[in-house]
């Protein structure tokens, strides 16, 4: 099965069982407030809430285009992605004691790859950054899908005190939609820093 037609699956459920239980999916409206994680965002523009617990899941044009995933308190053992592409496989990577900040970028590529993502690699050196506070650690990722068609990936991971990590992870098309969206990205970034 492609990716797009799992991501175009996946979405579908998100959606139909959103309907079903009389939860419609909300929106990230542009220039509005929007509270996520505690923080109130204000993107520049729209953005479709697709999920909210565990992690969120957002989505401008859909996400085999461009995705935002945003996650806090995943403790030892959680999956980092929770799975949300991998219909055939099983298992994916997961928080694990004893992971430091700079054990994240390989983290966050063994997660991608799990779901089926390919030529996972951590692009340039992690920079410092912050994350609700925390020290945290920024980096960027390249892969491709499984019919080639190529993405790009930024994230921000930090680990709490007890080691529970916390994360936006945006990942889109490299062509046309990555940096078309990288300025909202910010806008979320810049809300969850403190």
């Amino acid at each position: 099965m492609s990716l797009h037609r799992s991501l175009g699956g996946f979405v579908f459920a998100i959606v139909a069982l959103a309907f079903a239980t009389g939860c419609a999916p909300s929106y990230v409206v542009a220039d509005r407030p929007f509270r996520v994680l505690g923080a109130d965002v204000v993107s520049p523009v729209d953005w479709s809430v697709l999920s909210r617990a565990p992690i969120w899941i957002l989505s401008r044009d859909g996400p085999s285009l461009n995705l935002i995933l945003i996650a806090d308190g995943l403790g030892k053992g959680r999956e980092v992605l929770s799975g949300m592409w991998r219909f055939e496989r099983q298992g994916g990577a997961t928080v694990r004691s004893a992971l430091g900040l700079l054990d994240l970028p390989e983290l966050f590529a063994d997660a991608l790859g799990a779901e089926g993502f390919v030529g996972v690699e951590v692009f340039g050196p992690p920079q410092p950054s912050r994350w609700k506070g925390r020290r945290a650690v920024r980096f960027e990722l390249r892969m491709a899908d499984e019919e080639g068609l190529r993405y790009r990936a930024l994230a921000v991971a930090s680990l709490d005190d007890r080691g529970r990590l916390g994360y936006l992870l945006y990942l889109a098309a490299e062509e046309f939609f990555y940096d078309r969206d990288l300025p909202a990205v910010e806008s979320f970034l810049a809300a969850l820093r403190d």
